[in-house]
C-alpha cells in the first residue's frame, strides 16, 4: 500500500512524521487526512533517488517544527524508528 499524497517539500514549518512501513496500512490514511486537514506532513516518501537515508532524515528532523511518531510493536522493533526518535 502506498501513501496517496506525496510528502512536503517546501520551506514553511512542517511535520515530521515517523512510523513503521509494516503499519502503513493504518499510517497512511492518517497521513492523508493530516494533509488534507491543510498540516504540511513531511514523511519518509519523500526521500530521493540518490538521498543518503540518514542524512536526509537527519536535516528533515533539524528542520520540522513538530515530530509525530506513530508508535506500535512494530515501530519499537524497528531500528530505523528508534534511529528516528533518538534523534529527534
Amino acid at each position: 500500500m502506498k501513501c496517496n499524497v506525496r510528502p512536503y517539500d517546501g520551506n514553511e514549518p512542517y511535520i515530521f512524521f515517523s512510523y513503521c512501513h509494516e503499519d502503513g496500512e493504518r499510517i497512511y490514511p492518517i497521513i492523508e487526512q493530516m494533509i488534507d486537514d491543510g498540516y504540511r506532513i513531511w514523511y519518509d516518501d519523500g526521500l530521493r533517488p540518490g538521498d543518503e537515508w540518514p542524512e536526509r532524515i537527519g536535516r528533515m528532523l533539524d528542520g520540522c517544527t513538530l515530530c509525530v511518531a506513530a508508535l506500535s510493536q512494530k515501530f519499537s522493533e524497528s531500528h530505523n524508528c528508534k534511529n528516528e526518535l533518538t534523534l529527534y
